[in-house]
């Protein structure tokens, strides 16, 4: 336990903190810029399959509801419903 303790803090220790070559401000903002892209496709990949669900549940729904009024063949009723008001 205490050679796995030590062994931790050497290797903390080892560890170069600071970046063997100095980046420039392009590369900064290049690796920002790459950052960000990459953060907000995630986002909307991880939007993707709500959105499939949602289209696909609007559809089911409008299949049914045109299902339901070719059957129950409503075109007189709603044409006396509309000249009500």
């Amino acid at each position: 336990m205490t050679s796995l303790l030590a062994l931790q803090t050497y290797q903390e220790v080892a560890a170069d903190p600071a970046p063997s070559r100095v980046l420039s401000i392009w590369d900064q903002m290049g690796g920002a810029l790459h950052n960000s892209i990459y953060r907000v496709l995630s986002f909307f990949i991880s939007l993707l399959p709500g959105l499939l669900a949602l289209v696909l549940a609007i559809a089911i729904i409008t299949a049914n509801g045109s299902s339901i009024m070719a059957t129950n063949n409503t075109s007189s009723s709603y044409a006396s419903y509309n000249t009500a008001y």
